[in-house]
C-alpha cells in the first residue's frame, strides 16, 4: 500500500525547518524506523537548503511517498536548471572544509537512487531511500 504526502513551502529557512520536522513526524506516525526517518530528514534538509540558497524565487514542492520498501522524495521548483545527480563528488581536505558544501555528497551517500529531470521550467529531483537501510543508533539518536 502506498501513502502520499504533498507539501509546498516558500524559499526560507524557517519553512524548511518546519517542513522537515513535519515530514519526520508524518513518517514516524506511519511506522518508519528512526534510522530511515533520519536519512529522510537529512535528504530533505540538504535538498531544501540548496533550493533556499540557490534556487531563486517561488515555492518548492515536495512529495513524500511511502511505497513498499522505499520512500520516494520528489522535489520540484522553478529555479535555474541544476542537475544535482550529475555533480562530481566533492572531497575537500577536512581541515579546509568550513561549513556547507557537502550536502549533495551526503544525499548521494544515503540515497538508494537520485535522478533529475528538467520539465519545462521546472527542476524535478527524485531521491529514493531504502526502508531496509540500517544505521547505527549513534548516528540518528534513537532512544534520546
Amino acid at each position: 500500500m502506498s501513502t502520499l504526502r504533498r507539501d509546498a513551502m516558500p524559499r526560507d529557512w524557517a519553512a524548511m525547518k518546519a517542513l522537515t520536522r513535519d515530514v519526520r513526524i508524518w513518517l514516524k506516525a506511519r511506522g518508519i524506523s528512526d534510522g530511515v526517518q533520519y536519512v529522510a530528514e537529512v535528504v530533505l534538509e540538504e535538498m531544501l537548503a540548496n533550493a533556499v540558497e540557490h534556487g531563486g524565487q517561488g515555492e518548492v514542492s515536495v512529495a513524500t511517498l511511502i511505497e513498499g520498501q522505499r520512500i520516494v522524495l520528489c522535489f520540484e521548483d522553478t529555479g535555474p536548471a541544476f542537475d544535482p545527480a550529475s555533480q562530481p563528488p566533492r572531497f575537500p581536505q577536512l581541515d579546509s572544509c568550513g561549513t556547507g558544501g557537502l550536502g549533495l555528497h551526503h544525499v548521494r551517500a544515503l540515497a538508494q537512487d537520485m535522478k533529475y529531470e528538467r520539465i519545462g521550467v521546472r527542476n524535478v529531483v527524485t531521491v529514493i531511500v531504502d526502508r531496509r537501510l540500517a544505521l547505527p543508533s549513534s548516528l540518528h539518536g534513537a532512544g534520546q
